[in-house]
């Protein structure tokens, strides 16, 4: 909805949600790790007010038991 209070402005976050119920956002760091108690999907975001307009590019790479979303046709 808005930014997360545990995690500096601009920073990343992610946010596992598994079987429709989010779980509780977390800062994504450069070298951390995090490995959530269920799996899911992950969303991320910037952590800024929704009416901010931010532009960039962001690198991120997955490692672990990732498996992709099948596509819908």
């Amino acid at each position: 909805k808005d930014h997360v209070a545990s995690a500096p402005f601009g920073s990343v976050i992610g946010l596992v949600v598994t079987d429709g119920k989010p779980g509780d956002p977390f800062a994504v760091n450069a070298s951390g790790e995090y490995t959530p108690k269920k799996s899911g999907q992950l969303f991320l975001r910037v952590n800024v007010p929704v009416i901010a307009k931010c532009k960039g590019d962001l690198k991120l790479q997955l490692s672990g038991g990732v498996k992709p979303i099948p596509r819908k046709r």
